[in-house]
């Protein structure tokens, strides 16, 4: 799988200012991955990880926008 996102989802910051930076989005990734069902139905992972973003920031407005984009090969 392939995983990109924008810096929205890195800058977002928690009520206590905290910012999720990239190693926060990937741990977060690796959590939801992790968490789901194989096969991993792709844009369920993408709202669930969405979802813990919001859930970092808790009712902070995004800063920036949130985009992601994720591929996987099907052979």
């Amino acid at each position: 799988m392939i995983l990109a996102f924008s810096d929205g989802a890195t800058e977002a910051h928690s009520p206590a200012g905290e910012q999720l930076t990239h190693l926060g989005f990937l741990a977060l990734a690796e959590e939801t991955l992790l968490g789901m069902e194989e096969p991993v139905s792709l844009p369920e992972f993408s709202q669930k990880l969405l979802v813990g973003v919001q859930t970092h920031r808790g009712e902070a407005e995004l800063e920036d926008d949130v985009t992601l984009l994720t591929l996987r090969r099907v052979s």
